[in-house]
């Protein structure tokens, strides 16, 4: 399981987007991973629909967090 994945919801945190994220996912054979964006959830919904979309080609479980931040100082995850 990888913890604190990033899409580019992180804003200046993550580059990739959240089908970029699923494709590195599958490439890698990670299976559960948790997107810990910066201060929002706003892409856990995105993979969500990416996850039901693609099953029948790769099984990914998510599960969603939050980086909390407080300018560029890291408050807790």
């Amino acid at each position: 399981m990888y913890l604190n994945c990033h899409t580019w919801f992180s804003f200046n945190y993550g580059s990739i987007s959240p089908e970029e994220l699923f494709d590195e996912a599958k490439r890698c054979g990670i299976h559960k991973l948790i997107i810990t964006e910066i201060n929002n959830t706003s892409s856990y919904v995105e993979m969500l629909r990416l996850c039901a979309e693609k099953k029948h080609e790769y099984e990914l479980e998510i599960a969603t967090g939050i980086e909390f931040r407080k300018e560029n100082h890291l408050l807790y995850v």
